[in-house]
């Protein structure tokens, strides 16, 4: 596996998702109210929690299971790009506080998510 198909998979783990969350919650808090400093260490903190809880993890295992399965469809160019395009936007929306802006980012990233699924498996 390449590197970055390690780090897509590890942030699929669910120790990983739930530390994201909370970090997501906090992060988008101190963006509402414009302070940067919290938010990017609201990430910062995330990357670094989520990395030690996940220590030791073997990615080629995880890989294998239909959680890391999506997680790599995330690697698609086309994929990767609509993420990255919402992810901005949302950024974007909530420090402008535009409603709208929102939804139509969170809108496009869950969109995001559910290209490729019947890939991994057909049940989804």
């Amino acid at each position: 596996m390449t590197f970055l198909e390690k780090a897509f998979v590890r942030r699929g783990h669910p120790k990983h998702i739930i530390v994201a969350i909370v970090a997501a919650i906090w992060g988008f808090y101190f963006l509402w109210i414009h302070n940067w400093i919290g938010a990017l260490a609201a990430a910062l903190l995330s990357a670094i929690i989520g990395r030690i809880l996940t220590q030791g993890l073997r990615e080629e295992n995880l890989a294998q299971t239909t959680l890391g399965k999506i997680m790599l469809l995330h690697l698609h160019p086309l994929n990767l790009i609509v993420q990255i395009v919402g992810s901005i936007l949302l950024i974007y929306g909530t420090w402008i506080r535009s409603e709208i802006c929102i939804m139509a980012a969170v809108s496009i990233i869950l969109l995001g998510h559910l290209w490729g699924w019947h890939q991994v498996n057909d049940a989804l």
